[in-house]
């Protein structure tokens, strides 16, 4: 089995290793990978070193999803604060305090081509349970959560200079906006 590790670890996709589920008929190790572009190089990498697919279960996470629109009164803006940092701020635009709890370091964060090709996703899926502690924002103030991502795609490979999309999301908060990557 160290020969799959191995090629995991050459292929650059993000996903993770386990010992196969009970009902996975006879699959010894398990690779859970990001998404279908992580799998694609995975499998690449085992193609290349010519080994044999049928002792692995293989699955990808689900989609990072977003949560439907609070009704809470609020604005949501993004702005890009170095080329792969973003902050997403969120402004109280009612007459009362509200309280929401942030989803913390698994907050969603996709980064989409502008044809809607997800490269790069994190998120409450691949976290699920973890989150901060309730936040209060009173009328007018803002939270404001930061995002950090390294300019690659699920597989670990550069994305070239071009415009993308980032979107996103925090509690029941979530916004998107257009970059460009240098």
């Amino acid at each position: 089995m160290e020969a799959y590790e191995a090629a995991f670890e050459a292929s650059g996709a993000i996903g993770f290793s386990a010992t196969a589920p009970q009902n996975s008929e006879g699959k010894q190790l398990a690779f859970i990978l990001w998404d279908e572009r992580a799998m694609q190089a995975f499998v690449a990498e085992l193609d290349k070193r010519g080994l044999d697919l049928s002792p692995l279960y293989l699955g990808t996470i689900d989609p990072t999803e977003f949560p439907e629109p609070s009704s809470l009164p609020h604005e949501a803006n993004i702005r890009q604060t170095a080329p792969f940092h973003f902050a997403l701020t969120i402004r109280n635009t009612g007459e009362s305090a509200w309280t929401f709890r942030p989803d913390g370091g698994c907050a969603p964060m996709v980064i989409e081509s502008l044809s809607g090709e997800r490269l790069w996703q994190q998120g409450p899926n691949a976290c699920a349970g973890v989150g901060q502690l309730p936040v209060e924002v009173l009328p007018g103030q803002t939270y404001t959560q930061t995002f950090a991502w390294d300019g690659k795609d699920s597989a670990r490979q550069p994305i070239p200079p071009s415009i993308y999309r980032v979107r996103l999301g925090s509690g029941p908060f979530s916004a998107q906006t257009l970059f460009t990557l240098p």
